[in-house]
């Protein structure tokens, strides 16, 4: 135990009853379950307009993004 902490008996005794009692159990779970939470998740539907110099000549492009290896 570090120094700053009381006798070991003492922490025992404290920590004892709510073992005892599921408290620790429920902040684990509890816990577990406000960490898989933390994973944000963000949908943004702005929408950015090109400048008109940047619409380029033409009509759509319908080339496939790789070549065709079949």
């Amino acid at each position: 135990m570090p120094p700053t902490c009381d006798n070991w008996n003492t922490i025992h005794r404290r920590f004892r009853p709510y073992s005892e009692a599921g408290v620790w159990e429920t902040v684990a779970v509890t816990l577990a379950e406000i960490l898989v939470d933390c994973n944000h998740y963000s949908i943004d539907s702005t929408t950015v307009r090109a400048h008109v110099s940047a619409r380029g000549k033409g009509g759509l492009i319908n080339e496939p993004l790789a070549p065709d290896t079949g």
